[in-house]
């Protein structure tokens, strides 16, 4: 990375993070290193944070030398170019885009195209940190103004890539930055090096010693609760999934749960309704179960009435060692759960935010209270 790129900690800098994954894990990921040397805001939301409040902590910032990070959601639409001009960052973060339009309440935002007029409405010349794994934002930049780059992803040709990825277990992910510097981040979803990865961007823009980042990893990260943060209770490991319960999300939460197969006794995972944009609610969690058939999972409970055609799924290929339960609601799977939990499993809630499943995690740790 050129020096004209490195920054002090203690230097005044506005921060944007946009994109539709990772944010939480980049925004955690820079306060631990940061520590309280950087500011960081909610979700920049229309109904939570006006201009006032915004024009607030850029004064407070500024007094103080400090950076400040804003999380800026996706479905401002056209609140964007507002935000581009009042923030006016130094550093833009873009963690992906995935897809060209976002559903939002049932409304399709073209993100894509507010992205680019957000970047276009930048007056001073800023740092742009890209997702160089990600076709759309590859395609940000044609036509734009020059810009200074920095690229991350799995792609060698990233400016910041990390190879020889490992997933290990409860241990966390494991990875060479650059294919020469080792590092382990307890974190547990591969999707989410992504994070990781364009938190390390900023951390050496501030020109952060490796060594210093990976000692305040060490000492204060934690992946955000609810988005695949590890709990362990007693000999018993505790994969947190309760946040979002799509499609998307319920594929990657399964297949973190598999890397724990070589560190623990079973594996059960723990599957409310998924959330979905169609009618056919069938359909969709009968795909889920034939997912979830093949792979190595020794229990699975469903909670709620469509997602009992996960189990129907998942009876398409014969496993008489595997147990499978349908509950009708959370309290029943938990009452279940804790009938049939041993030793060193590995237990997996997948819900949405309001389902209540991580009552289990109360109940488990009054129960293994010394």
């Amino acid at each position: 990375m050129s020096d004209s790129f490195y920054l002090k900690p203690d230097t005044f800098c506005p921060i944007v993070l946009m994109g539709r994954g990772g944010k939480s894990i980049c925004k955690s990921f820079l306060e631990a290193v940061f520590s309280d040397q950087i500011i960081v805001n909610k979700r920049l939301d229309r109904h939570l944070t006006s201009k006032e409040e915004i024009e607030k902590l850029l004064n407070l910032a500024k007094q103080e030398n400090r950076p400040v990070l804003f999380d800026i959601s996706s479905h401002l639409g056209a609140e964007l170019t507002e935000l581009a001009e009042l923030i006016n960052p130094k550093i833009i973060i873009i963690t992906n885009i995935d897809s060209n339009h976002k559903i939002y309440n049932g409304k399709r935002i073209p993100y894509f195209e507010l992205i680019r007029e957000f970047l276009n409405s930048i007056k001073s010349d800023s740092i742009l940190v890209l997702n160089k794994d990600d076709d759309l934002i590859s395609s940000l930049t044609e036509g734009m103004r020059p810009m200074q780059l920095v690229k991350f992803g799995l792609n060698i040709r990233s400016d910041f890539f990390a190879a020889q990825i490992q997933q290990l277990g409860p241990q966390g992910i494991s990875f060479k930055l650059n294919d020469s510097v080792s590092m382990t981040v307890p974190i547990y979803q591969f999707y989410q090096i992504y994070g990781i990865l364009a938190a390390l961007v900023v951390c050496r823009i501030f020109n952060i010693k490796l060594k210093t980042i990976s000692e305040r990893i060490e000492e204060s990260f934690t992946v955000p609760r609810g988005k695949g943060n590890l709990v362990r209770i007693g000999n018993i490991s505790i994969i947190n999934d309760t946040h979002t319960n799509n499609e998307q999300s319920v594929t990657h939460a399964a297949q973190t749960l598999i890397t724990f197969k070589n560190y623990s006794n079973r594996m059960i995972m723990v599957i409310d309704e998924m959330d979905m944009d169609t009618q056919d609610k069938k359909s969709l969690h009968l795909s889920m179960g034939h997912f979830l058939a093949a792979l190595p999972i020794d229990v699975i409970i469903t909670v709620g009435k469509h997602a009992r055609y996960i189990t129907d799924g998942i009876r398409i290929i014969p496993n008489d060692e595997r147990i499978i339960l349908n509950t009708d609601d959370v309290t029943e799977a938990v009452m279940n759960l804790l009938l049939i939990i041993e030793a060193n499993d590995c237990i997996l809630l997948k819900s949405g935010r309001n389902s209540g499943l991580t009552q289990f995690i109360k109940i488990l740790a009054e129960k293994y209270k010394p």
